[in-house]
């Protein structure tokens, strides 16, 4: 009986830990956002690419320690840089074929990030600052299929590389609700040098869409401006 009542005091006992525990790692903040993305392109990078792009960002944090204002997490965003559609003309096996063509010249990034809400009161306006870590791919992806047979589709990567990113963001939200908050944000987003494929502004011929393209090589660098909405849980 001793033994029995020593088990169930030791059972009551982890179960209390692991609830408070629970109660602890639930009383973190989170941060679930969304947000239309304005690129503009900077540096020798705005050379190739000459216009300003729109495009969304997806990300998540968690508060680090209970009561601090500090978050870390991580985000994803995409832009297409540059498409060109054409209906073109290829010999295949001695046969005429015309193809309905699209070439996109893309941008995906991922970043690690650190945010941090200094005390200012400023009522409903929170400000922050955030420094990210991580990565763009550019990337060039090309489909076509035969003119009126949908089901011939079929597509390729034309390039694909990778540039580490950093960069530095303020912005602030706004009180909407009890869970809602109007996020707005701009930053600077430098990236080292990688080749991928801008829009061509020469006229010249045009066999293939990718033809429209020239492959280029500089330094990634963009400014960005955000505005979505985060949901906090």
């Amino acid at each position: 009986m001793n033994i029995r009542f020593k088990t169930i005091i030791g059972l009551l006992t982890f179960c209390s830990i692991v609830s408070l525990e629970t109660i602890q790692a639930q009383s973190k903040i989170n941060f679930l956002e969304g947000s239309l993305s304005y690129l503009v392109p900077s540096g020798p990078f705005s050379k190739n690419i000459t216009t300003n792009h729109l495009g969304f960002e997806l990300g998540y944090l968690r508060q680090i320690d209970e009561d601090q204002p500090f978050f870390w997490g991580i985000s994803a965003y995409y832009f297409n840089i540059g498409s060109f559609h054409a209906i073109t003309t290829e010999v295949i096996d001695f046969g005429i074929y015309d193809f309905d063509s699209a070439t996109n010249s893309n941008l995906i990034g991922l970043d690690g990030k650190f945010r941090y809400y200094p005390n200012i009161n400023l009522g409903p306006i929170e400000l922050y600052l955030e420094a990210m870590l991580g990565f763009k791919w550019l990337f060039t992806f090309t489909r076509k299929e035969l003119v009126d047979q949908a089901d011939t589709s079929s597509g390729e990567f034309d390039e694909g590389q990778i540039a580490l990113s950093y960069g530095m963001n303020a912005g602030l939200q706004v009180k909407l609700s009890r869970d809602i908050y109007l996020n707005g944000k701009g930053g600077y987003y430098p990236g080292l040098s990688v080749p991928y494929y801008a829009l061509s502004d020469q006229g010249k011929s045009i066999y293939t869409t990718l033809d429209a393209f020239d492959r280029k090589r500089s330094t990634t660098d963009i400014i960005r401006f955000d505005l979505g909405i985060t949901y906090i849980f």
